[in-house]
């Protein structure tokens, strides 16, 4: 099974290769990449960032599906370009937030979101309504720090620790969560490697970290298409693929064509 491990941003989450192979299968490959080539910074967190990155995130993934991966993790909580995916390729495209919140979901009553900033929180809370799990969240807070500056080289791992603790007991104590998950792949990468023991100490519920439930999601809906013979979506309604020559056409038409940043600035 080849799993591609997509960052829809220009940076990739510390310790993600390390973090990924200790819980995959035996016959797992991972490949965790980003979109430095078609965008710059290594985050997105803001609207107009979310948008550009959706687009390079869902040709990425097109592509991935010619050469062959039987998967692939939009590892990212803001999921820049899920459904978009979903609509065009016959591979399962997981969303690290999705896999997150319905496996808190599951493994307790009601779940919080710790994320790195409000804005990147207020999105993903909008996700979550999305998501059709609204009812079960219990509260999102967030830690103070945007995410270009969770890297190590920004910000200290254990100052990330202390604040994640902090945030996390206010759910616990006062929001009544019983399971939580962070509102970063970059934060949650930081915190599996190098505060996952002193997480436990410090915060009396499940933490899930959302990059390695989203590679375990990802890993059961290739089994459930290639054993069980389960569709990868439902192309009934919402999901719904265009026609394939509108499709074809539109493509052709922008390989040939200037970018609209390009067109509108000339």
């Amino acid at each position: 099974m080849k799993i591609l491990v997509l960052n829809p941003f220009g940076g990739t989450e510390p310790n993600a290769d390390e973090n990924l192979i200790k819980v995959s299968r035996e016959d797992t490959q991972i490949v965790v990449e980003n979109i430095s080539e078609v965008f710059p910074l290594d985050y997105n967190t803001f609207r107009y960032n979310l948008l550009k990155c959706a687009d390079g995130a869902v040709e990425r993934i097109v592509k991935a599906e010619k050469e062959g991966f039987d998967g692939v993790v939009l590892s990212c909580q803001c999921e820049p370009g899920l459904f978009d995916a979903r609509s065009v390729v016959d591979i399962p495209v997981v969303g690290t937030l999705e896999a997150s919140i319905h496996i808190a979901s599951v493994i307790g009553k009601r779940f919080s979101l710790i994320a790195p900033d409000r804005v990147a929180g207020e999105f993903e809370v909008s996700l979550i309504k999305e998501h059709g799990l609204s009812e079960k969240l219990a509260s999102m807070r967030d830690i103070g720090v945007t995410a270009t500056n969770l890297y190590p080289e920004e910000t200290p791992p254990e100052v990330l620790q202390k604040r994640t603790i902090k945030q996390a007991k206010k759910c616990i104590e006062e929001d009544h969560a019983e399971v939580l998950t962070v509102g970063c792949t970059i934060l949650g990468a930081i915190l599996t490697k190098t505060a996952s023991g002193k997480l436990a100490e410090g915060v009396e519920v499940p933490i899930i970290d959302p990059m390695i439930a989203g590679l375990k999601q990802a890993e059961m809906m290739v089994d459930l298409h290639q054993l069980a013979g389960y569709p990868i979506v439902s192309r009934v309604g919402y999901l719904r693929a265009q026609p394939e020559q509108e499709y074809k056409e539109l493509r052709d038409w922008l390989i040939n064509h200037k970018s609209p940043i390009q067109k509108y600035n000339e």
